[in-house]
């Protein structure tokens, strides 16, 4: 969910939106993005598009229907995005039929570059491989890109004439500022030039502006139920870690009563608070770092194990891409630094008096975390079984679903 995009200077990309009264987070459509295009000087804009096309290898070979973005031949570009094999477009191949493969679907289907690939029937040359896990959609994983204009050429077929309707809203778009153009700046051009094309367009775009937003605030006023959703995984991963961290602290205060005497030796022999208080610290550091490798090697492979069963049943890639980097480990650096502070000053901040109080406390809210966990997670598992075996009102057992589009062959 708060993955940045994988591209060069990320925190640069904003997204720009069409929306209307029932749309707040609309499409575009190709005249409107092409206008917006050429006034724009904040930033530079590129357009992409879902596309479903129907590949083979060779003529002859079994055909079958994959999912691909159609973009402006700047897209990789303005992107900061480098091929890990070959090229990508040109600015004169608007129109040409040539192709840039995703890397996944390279490995699978291993093909020199300058070879052709059958897209909808039509030969294209592949000149280029994306690097690996290269996509802007958190779920989907495309096969392949072409440029957007191939669809004017009548080199991929379509209905009606996509490049020249303006009524026609199916782009998305991502803009990258220029140098010290500011996101407010953006956004208050991009709404005059959007306000100017709604009044030069009635027919089409009455009622319609343009909203500038960045890219992580797009994913979370989009798709409001991702975000509760990451918030309840973290929330459920704190309770977690709370509990372990309440445990630990009881666990290291009994260890400090029962060494009460050697405590009393040290402090006799001239150990200060801030000595005894590093020691607990180290000790519990320690104990974290244990902890925060154990955790890590579990997490991936829980990771692997997500990877494989949280993929849909269909031949095209949609799969919740988890992985494990550089981001993860310093959330486990800093998790097993919290921890350390949490239950490794216990000892040190429990005078001799409160002992038996503290402990009780500990004690207490080990209970009240464990209860909150158990109950959530039956609450979750009640959910799960629910949703599971909710009565559709009609067998859903032994029956397949399948799309079948004759413009594709």
């Amino acid at each position: 969910m708060f993955r940045p995009l994988p591209v060069a200077e990320p925190q640069e990309i904003v997204r720009v939106f069409t929306a209307s009264a029932s749309q707040p987070f609309g499409f575009s459509s190709f005249p409107d993005f092409d206008d917006l295009r050429a006034a724009v000087e904040t930033s530079r804009i590129v357009a992409q598009s879902q596309i479903l096309v129907a590949v083979a290898m060779d003529r002859g070979a079994p055909a079958q229907v994959r999912m691909g973005l159609a973009v402006t031949p700047d897209y990789f570009d303005v992107l900061g995005v480098h091929p890990a094999l070959g090229r990508t477009f040109r600015h004169e191949e608007a129109r040409d039929s040539v192709v840039v493969l995703a890397q996944a679907f390279w490995r699978a289907h291993p093909s020199p570059l300058g070879s052709r690939i059958l897209l909808g029937g039509t030969p294209f040359t592949i000149v280029g491989v994306a690097p690996e896990n290269f996509t802007l959609d958190r779920f989907a994983q495309e096969d392949f890109y072409v440029p957007i204009r191939v669809y004017e050429a009548g080199l991929l077929p379509s209905t009606g004439k996509p490049i020249e309707d303006r009524s026609r809203r199916y782009l998305s778009l991502y803009a990258r500022l220029r140098a010290h153009a500011t996101i407010e700046q953006a956004r208050a051009e991009i709404a005059a030039i959007g306000a100017r094309l709604a009044a030069q367009h009635p027919a089409t775009s009455r009622g319609r502006r343009m909203v500038t937003l960045t890219e992580i605030a797009a994913r979370l006023d989009s798709d409001r139920s991702m975000a509760t959703l990451a918030a309840l995984l973290i929330a459920i991963a704190a309770l977690v870690a709370t509990v372990a961290c309440a445990n630990a602290a009881a666990l290291v205060a009994m260890r400090a009563q029962a060494r009460a005497a050697d405590t009393a030796l040290k402090i006799a022999l001239g150990a200060t608070r801030r000595i005894l208080l590093a020691e607990n610290l180290a000790q519990g550091a320690a104990i974290s770092s244990l902890a925060a490798v154990a955790g890590f090697a579990f997490a991936w492979a829980a990771m692997r194990l997500a990877q494989h069963a949280a993929t849909l049943p269909s031949d095209l890639p949609f799969a919740i891409a988890v992985r494990a980097d550089g981001r993860t480990a310093l959330v486990i650096v800093a998790a097993a630094a919290i921890a350390t502070l949490i239950f490794g000053m216990i000892p040190a901040l429990t005078a001799k008096k409160k002992r038996t109080r503290g402990r009780d406390v500990l004690v207490a809210a080990e209970i009240a975390l464990a209860a909150a966990l158990a109950i959530l997670a039956f609450s979750l598992a009640r959910t799960v079984a629910a949703v599971s075996h909710m009565n559709p009102g009609f067998r859903t057992d032994h029956v397949l679903t399948l799309a079948l589009d004759p413009a594709q062959a």
